[in-house]
């Protein structure tokens, strides 16, 4: 977390992304990348790294993908003739610094291969099915109890708050999807993402990537962490802090929890219109999938009205954040009580 790289602002990033040469490191090479960008199949989150080393940021995003491999290899290279080992104020010379050297780096580095040594990496198909089924098993568990013989409100309240802990659960599965970190295969994972982000959930998973990734390439970097973009209403760094009134910075220790409580109901709408706007035609079907197989079986087979139906996905669109934190605490609780020494 670098306070410093925080305080700068996105348009004093954009100006050096803008002007002249683009290059980058990756491994031991220095890439141009300036027709490259417009290319890239991840988007512009490849900017993020340009005149710096990106080997690690690569590997982190890449290290499942052949494709990626050769797609560098048809990348052309700086001329050897621009590359300086030191930094200059040369601006026709290019100089990256090798983030390798850096001990952190190292250490890193070293941490990534003994954890591969160790297995921690390795697919766990018995986890995997254990955690499908737990999904699934939470989503059957709101139906029933949503077409038991009790009062409307309790009904509801009770279907909504388990289908909230499914969603709470289903978001992992697909994160992981989205990372390939289920099975390493890029084409499954993803399926596995399109499956629980778009059919259980009704989200979209490309817009989940498109997000998540540049959270990853740049974490908690101010403008550049999509996830960092609370202003006015929460502040992470300095800059921001300076410009909201003081009397809400006082308290936004209090008022984060309820406010990240939004980013479900807001989230909702906006992976729609990302699905509208990239022209996300197969996610849209399966959303669509979705919401038609969860009021056929609300309405049909579970006897709710449309009033009832539609409280329900009020409350669990409401509820599933606050759902996810209440889950966090008490493990976070847990954890706290039973490694104290």
């Amino acid at each position: 977390f670098r306070l410093v790289k925080m305080c700068k602002g996105p348009a004093e990033e954009k100006k050096k992304v803008d002007s002249g040469p683009k290059y980058m490191r990756i491994y031991d090479e220095v890439y141009d990348v300036t027709n490259f960008i417009s290319r890239h199949p991840g988007g512009k989150v490849i900017e993020f790294y340009v005149g710096q080393d990106a080997t690690d940021a690569f590997e982190a995003l890449h290290y499942h993908s052949a494709i990626a491999k050769k797609w560098l290899k048809s990348v052309p290279k700086a001329p050897k003739e621009l590359i300086v080992a030191k930094e200059t104020k040369d601006e026709k010379k290019v100089f990256i610094k090798d983030d390798g050297e850096s001990p952190l780096v190292q250490d890193f580095r070293k941490l990534l291969v003994v954890w591969n040594e160790k297995g921690y990496f390795d697919v766990n198909y018995p986890l995997l099915v254990y955690r499908m089924f737990e999904i699934f098993a939470f989503v059957a568990l709101s139906f029933y109890l949503f077409a038991l013989p009790l009062s409307a409100p309790l009904r509801i309240f009770l279907s909504s708050v388990t289908i909230g802990i499914a969603w709470t659960r289903c978001g992992w599965l697909q994160h992981d999807g989205g990372h390939c970190g289920v099975t390493g295969n890029t084409t499954v994972d993803h399926l596995i993402q399109l499956i629980f982000e778009g059919f259980v959930k009704g989200g979209s998973a490309f817009w989940w990537r498109n997000r998540h990734n540049k959270h990853h390439a740049k974490c908690n970097v101010q403008g550049k962490d999509s996830d960092l973009n609370t202003y006015p209403l929460l502040s992470w760094d300095i800059r921001t802090a300076k410009k909201l009134p003081k009397k809400y910075i006082a308290i936004q220790h209090y008022t984060f929890v309820p406010l990240l409580g939004l980013y479900v109901p807001l989230f909702f709408f906006t992976t729609k219109l990302f699905m509208w706007r990239k022209k996300r035609s197969i996610e849209a079907a399966v959303s669509v999938a979705h919401y038609s197989t969860f009021i056929y079986i609300l309405s049909n087979i579970c006897g709710g009205t449309p009033g009832e139906i539609f409280a329900f996905f009020l409350l669990w669109i409401c509820s599933t954040r606050f759902v996810s934190w209440l889950l966090l605490l008490i493990v976070s609780f847990c954890y706290a009580t039973n490694t104290r020494r």
